[in-house]
């Protein structure tokens, strides 16, 4: 019985020895099995990312094609007038008259005579002229509506989107546990006398020395809350305030921002913090204006539940990309200045941007501008830009600002496209004569202030008496203003030309009335009972 038994657990060890066996050999069986899946996946990915990044690069490289073609004829055209000299006097000639030689009105757009005094004279503008400033028009805005994406395409995108969650953002700062919690007196500081912290709508705080923002969630009906100069390191206590608008956390020190579903928020300025990411805004449907300047950022996400936002400030950040960006195509301005941008890319479903700052980057050339109509203000400040050629094949036709001052252009490209241009600023770059500018902008008709202060060409003597007699509509000339006998005639002007700006006056018109209704509402706020007035 005993050699029985022995056997009896001999036997059971060997079978358990063989089903352990079989589950190993089953376990690696199935691991192998999920790395062949995992190294098959992979494999995938990777080729569908090699076939976008293939057709990504082809569409970039049609782009610089056109556009390379488009400088080329440009180019072709300020030779021509260059070597016109010989003859005693230079002509300069709009160069797109190049892009449609069998037009029938194809003619100059524009002409420049510097004759051997040298003083230049402004031929008046012709019925041919007109045409072919209109013909030139119609060319480039047909061309724009056959490249451009409609916005239906941009805002049926956006609705049918699926909003993602952010991630887990910035970790909550430990000595953020040891700041002092916010006492009753400076919750109810700017209310009335005798309100209970339930029925607080404005906190104003300003000036204190470290503190929590937690005990901001004992006032749910908070309509406005400023804490500025308090050291506060969390952004926090604000979710279930289902009426705030408006939170000013300005200069102090926050590195991670939770008001997840405030979707009543309208604004939210964080500047002068210590943000590296962007996070904790899901659920913010409404926010329109949001500024996050002055913080370290790297990059641009976590704006997927941002389908109103309207003004973004990310200036004095450490960006070195705007990928991201089209996941917000409501923007109507955009300041990314001061940032380590090498280019301005993923701006194409950024339709109805109107502002653009790109100061202070390291920009080579301007951005390309495709879909853009809309855009008013351009600012290219203090980069390594050496020609404005991108700009020529840009259909711009509300553009009134135009700034590319501290960068290395040698002579300004033709703008006689952009209709509305109104301020340009060239200053401190390594334009050598009038030429080089008169060229450009002579057929500006609307150009009003011009600043090339800095430049080579301001060493002669003449260079303000050349400029101004070129445009009559010169205003003030780097810094000073200028007397003309002449203005723009309203007669002169292209039927197009006159509706951009009835649209624009529309615009700011109705800008007017509803920054005039937000500040009654306001007024009318603090009239109930406010005791601050922000």
């Amino acid at each position: 019985e005993r050699g029985r038994a022995k056997e009896m657990i001999k036997k059971r060890e060997e079978e358990e020895r063989q089903r352990q066996e079989e589950d190993e050999e089953r376990r690696k069986k199935e691991q192998q099995l999920r790395c062949v899946q995992e190294e098959e996946e992979r494999r995938k990915h990777k080729e569908k990312k090699l076939k976008l990044e293939e057709q990504e690069r082809r569409r970039r490289e049609e782009e610089q094609k056109k556009i390379d073609e488009e400088a080329k004829k440009t180019k072709e055209a300020e030779e021509r007038s260059r070597n016109v000299k010989n003859t005693g006097n230079v002509e300069i000639v709009n160069p797109d008259q190049l892009h449609n030689t069998s037009d029938t009105h194809q003619g100059k757009i524009d002409s420049l005579t510097i004759q051997d005094n040298p003083t230049i004279e402004r031929k008046p503008c012709t019925p041919e002229d007109m045409m072919t400033m209109a013909n030139d028009v119609e060319r480039r805005r047909l061309r724009w509506m056959e490249l451009c994406r409609p916005w239906s395409q941009v805002s049926l995108q956006l609705k049918h989107r699926k909003i993602r969650k952010g991630g887990r953002g910035a970790a909550r700062p430990a000595s953020a546990k040891n700041l002092p919690e916010l006492t009753d007196g400076q919750l109810l500081m700017a209310s009335k006398p005798g309100t209970a912290l339930a029925k607080v709508e404005e906190v104003h705080i300003e000036g204190v020395t470290g503190c929590s923002l937690s005990r901001l969630a004992e006032c749910p009906d908070l309509v406005s809350v400023s804490v500025k100069q308090c050291e506060a390191q969390v952004l926090e206590g604000v979710q279930n305030c289902a009426r705030l608008q408006h939170i000013d956390a300005s200069q102090n020190r926050l590195s991670l921002l939770v008001c997840t579903g405030c979707t009543t928020l309208d604004s939210l300025l964080a500047s002068h913090n210590q943000l590296s990411s962007i996070h904790g805004l899901d659920g913010c449907n409404n926010l329109q204006v949001l500024d996050l300047s002055h913080n370290k950022i790297t990059r641009i996400g976590g704006l997927d539940s941002c389908v109103h936002l309207q003004h973004l400030d990310l200036s004095y950040n450490q960006l070195i990309s705007l990928r991201g960006l089209q996941l917000v195509p409501t923007l109507l301005q955009l300041d990314v200045s001061h940032n380590h941008l090498p280019a301005a890319d993923n701006l194409q479903d950024s339709a109805l941007l109107q502002h653009l700052n790109l100061a202070s980057n390291t920009l080579t050339q301007p951005p390309t501008l495709n879909n853009h109509v809309l855009l008013r203000s351009l600012v290219l400040d203090d980069n390594s830009i050496s020609s404005l050629d991108v700009l020529s094949t840009a259909w711009l036709p509300l553009l009134s600002l135009l700034s590319v001052k501290q960068n290395s252009l040698t002579q300004v490209t033709s703008l006689c496209h952009l209709l509305l241009l109104e301020h340009l600023d060239v200053s401190h770059n390594q334009l050598e004569d009038v030429s080089g500018v008169a060229g450009g902008v002579s057929a500006c008709v609307r150009l009003a202030t011009l600043n090339v202060v800095g430049n080579p060409l301001t060493e002669d003597n003449s260079y303000r008496s050349d400029l101004v007699s070129v445009l009559p509509s010169l205003c003030h000339l780097d810094g000073e203003e200028v007397r003309q006998q002449s203005s723009v005639a309203s007669d002169t002007e292209l039927p197009f030309v006159r509706m951009c700006l009835a649209q624009r006056e529309q615009w700011d018109s109705m800008k007017c009335r509803h920054e005039g209704c937000q500040t009654v509402r306001q007024c009318k706020k603090m009239a109930v009972g406010s005791a601050w007035i922000p």
